[in-house]
């Protein structure tokens, strides 16, 4: 996940590039709140399970 967010920032760095690109800003951060969403259900079905198993 760190990876993702680095090149988010990297790309969407100040509000000139946003501004440029205003789709492709939304669909970033679209790909960024998926990406998110789906770390935190593997959270809650793997990790969360293991340590309550300990």
């Amino acid at each position: 996940m760190g990876g993702t967010i680095q090149s988010f920032k990297d790309q969407w760095s100040n509000a000139l590039s946003i501004k440029n690109n205003p789709t492709g800003f939304v669909s970033g951060t679209q790909r960024l709140f998926d990406a998110h969403g789906k770390r935190i259900q593997r959270e809650n079905e793997n990790l969360y399970k293991l340590v309550d198993s300990i």
